[in-house]
């Protein structure tokens, strides 16, 4: 994940799930829609005037769910103090 201050007070979140994850489209769209709604969960939590990228590999697990990606971006976020 990466993340700066940016200019105004509101928080952008983006995901970027590469080629090196599947070669398949629907299987990168699956995982950007999964995360989408992850990141629904936190958004209220979030401290505001930030955008946000999370990057997505072919470390992460094949069978991604809410529950397996809740975890780890609470971890990041909280890593990185973004939580209020």
């Amino acid at each position: 994940m990466r993340y700066r201050s940016s200019q105004t007070d509101k928080t952008k979140i983006a995901f970027s799930v590469g080629l090196k994850y599947s070669k398949k489209a629907v299987d990168r769209n699956h995982a950007k829609r999964v995360l989408r709604m992850t990141a629904d969960k936190f958004i209220d939590k979030i401290k505001l005037g930030y955008d946000l990228v999370f990057y997505f590999d072919k470390n992460f697990q094949e069978n991604i769910n809410l529950k397996t990606t809740r975890e780890p971006m609470r971890s990041c976020l909280s890593l990185a103090k973004l939580l209020k």
